[in-house]
């Protein structure tokens, strides 16, 4: 890996950790205000309170440890927020369904799946990433088989077929959009160490030929891999 390559990996990092600890304090700062209004008003209890005050404790922990090892931000700590966000996102949907049997209350869980697909490719530089990248690609389906088996409403089969869809496109797309990215990425890294190598060919060549002019002695460089052979004046003219 060149300069470039190093350079433009950092500064995507630096981008990816910043990402991370936004993430992380939204995450606990909801959970906390979840913890704090809904179970406290009543509004949510049971199996799912204990979710949310699981999630404080899980946001919270990862929360001390990125602000004392922030390098592990993009590996560790994303590969386990996301694999931890995978299992919370759906056993709150399918706690909520199971409660309830209204599919309006598995919403706020349902949703945040796509920000958590964004969030790995663009976040987990190489801690398992292609395995938890399976996990993620999965995704919801435990919650949407659980709630397609219990459904007899076809305007709620239809939103789920729906919402299905929509889910594994946008994981088709965003994984396409990745591996193009890092294409250009190494493209773009490849013709720019293919210029600056040019341009040093180019320099050294230079101060070879103008060291041959300044002496007196008699000076000539064979290229064997292309069968070329140069000398200068001076061997000319002896």
């Amino acid at each position: 890996m060149n300069d470039t390559d190093i350079s433009r990996l950092s500064y995507r990092e630096r981008l990816a950790q910043s990402a991370v600890k936004l993430s992380l304090i939204i995450a606990f700062s909801g959970a906390m205000l979840g913890t704090i209004v809904a179970v406290g008003l009543g509004k949510i209890a049971g199996w799912e309170s204990w979710l949310l005050i699981l999630a404080a404790i899980m946001t919270g922990g990862l929360l001390i440890a990125v602000s004392i090892r922030p390098a592990m931000a993009t590996s560790v700590i994303t590969g386990c927020l996301t694999i931890y966000y995978l299992l919370h996102l759906n056993a709150g949907a399918i706690i909520a369904y199971a409660s309830t049997d209204v599919i309006f209350r598995t919403l706020p869980y349902m949703a945040w799946f796509f920000p958590l697909l964004v969030f790995h490719h663009f976040t987990n530089f190489g801690f398992y990433k292609k395995q938890i990248g399976v996990l993620v690609s999965i995704g919801p389906a435990p919650m949407l088989l659980f709630m397609m088996v219990d459904l007899r409403d076809p305007i709620g089969i239809a939103a789920v077929m729906s919402y299905t869809i929509s889910y594994y496109a946008s994981v088709a797309f965003i994984d396409l959009f990745t591996r193009h990215r890092d294409q250009e990425i190494k493209r773009a890294a490849l013709a720019e160490e293919t210029e600056r190598s040019a341009a040093a060919i180019r320099a050294s060549e230079e101060r070879f030929r103008l060291l041959s002019l300044a002496t007196d002695d008699l000076v000539c460089d064979m290229d064997l891999a292309e069968g070329r052979v140069w000398w200068n004046d001076k061997l000319r003219n002896a």
